[in-house]
Order: C-alpha cells, then structure tokens, then sequence
C-alpha cells in the first residue's frame, strides 16, 4: 500500500535551483527533556569546524521517537521522550519581546 502524500501548500525554488515544498502536516513532534524542549548540537572539538546543530522537531511521529529512543540509549536514561506539539497560539509578532531569556 502506497504512503499516502501530505497536501501540498506551496512550492518555488531557491537561486541555486532547489525545488522547496511546502506540505501541510496534521502535527508537529518534538523530543523532550524531563518535560522541557531541547536542541541538540554536535561539537566537533576543534575551532575549525563549527557546532551544528540537529533537528529535535518533526512533522512525523516515527522520526521522532527514534531520535527519543537514540538519546536515552547514548545517555542511558528514559527522560527523553517524543510528544505532538499542540497548535500554535500565538504567531511570533504577537510574542513580547520583553519576556524573560531562559535559554542558558
């Protein structure tokens, strides 16, 4: 049985000629730390190669959940965990810029 294909929103390319489709998901997931979003980053250990930084959210479940089982594996722990993002309710603009940096 074929997969069936997310709905297509838009679609253009880049100036290098890269064709980008944007698709229509019915949810997002995300990887989780003891209930807080997370990034994950490679770090190379040598300043001539800089840190990048790995996807932590998805628009499939599965891709997800593996990224949560691969982290609690390397880290030998179950604190890791996918969950589905609820739908956005506030768009960026609306966001204070005022609020509190809790990134550290």
């Amino acid at each position: 049985m074929a997969k069936t294909q997310p709905k297509l929103i838009n679609s253009g390319r880049t100036k290098k000629g890269l064709t980008v489709e944007i698709t229509e998901q019915k949810a997002m997931y995300a990887v989780m730390y003891e209930g807080k979003f997370i990034n994950a980053r490679d770090d190379y250990g040598t300043p001539d190669i800089s840190k990048r930084y790995q996807r932590t959210t998805y628009g499939e479940k599965g891709r997800c959940v593996a990224l949560a089982e691969k982290l609690n594996q390397m880290f030998g722990t179950d604190k890791y965990q996918a969950v589905m993002v609820q739908p956005v309710i506030e768009t960026c603009e609306d966001v204070t810029t005022d609020a509190p940096d809790v990134s550290e």
